[in-house]
């Protein structure tokens, strides 16, 4: 996560794009902690959509694949360490039946 010196946004890169992170119930949903990084004036990123206020960590029962759900998508988490590289809490994810993890359209592989 990242924020620029005396702005309250707080915003998660991926996809070489900020997105703003809505609200702290929002953060602290999906994250283990807040590990923010500070920039003295804006960062040089793209910005891209915000998270969707509420975005959540879901898999289903019968898959070890970790999703952060947001903006009517699921983008998978490719590993433990990408998963911990962001800061995302293994404790918060949420298992949802399988014939919902499939209505969710599937973005891009989020890896690093």
């Amino acid at each position: 996560m990242v924020q620029t010196d005396g702005q309250a946004a707080v915003f998660l890169v991926m996809f070489c794009e900020k997105r703003w992170i809505p609200n702290p119930p929002t953060l602290d949903g999906i994250f283990n902690s807040w590990k923010i990084h500070h920039f003295k004036g804006e960062p040089d990123v793209l910005t891209g959509p915000p998270i969707t206020n509420g975005a959540l960590l879901i898999k289903s029962p019968s898959s070890d694949k970790v999703y952060i759900h947001t903006n009517d998508t699921k983008y998978w988490i490719c590993n433990p360490p990408t998963f911990d590289k962001f800061n995302f809490d293994w404790k918060k994810i949420h298992t949802i039946p399988d014939a919902e993890v499939n209505k969710i359209k599937t973005g891009p592989v989020l890896c690093s």
